[in-house]
């Protein structure tokens, strides 16, 4: 069983869309990344370039700060 040893990876340049559900039983690297405008719906997780911070940024254009680095 290689199971242990699969990764999985999304990289992208533009856009990309993932239609699953993420379960991990390891960890999730997010890198610090400011995204360009507000999610269509939902929103974004991201680690904010400036202060290192991990936030959402919503649909409506509201940023909450999950954690501080």
């Amino acid at each position: 069983d290689d199971s242990a040893n699969t990764y999985f990876s999304l990289l992208s340049s533009g856009t990309a869309t993932l239609a699953a559900n993420l379960i991990t039983d390891g960890w999730l690297t997010v890198y610090a990344h400011n995204p360009a405008g507000n999610p269509v719906s939902g929103g974004t997780i991201y680690v904010d370039e400036s202060d290192g911070d991990l936030k959402v940024r919503f649909a409506n254009g509201t940023v909450k700060t999950i954690t501080t680095n």
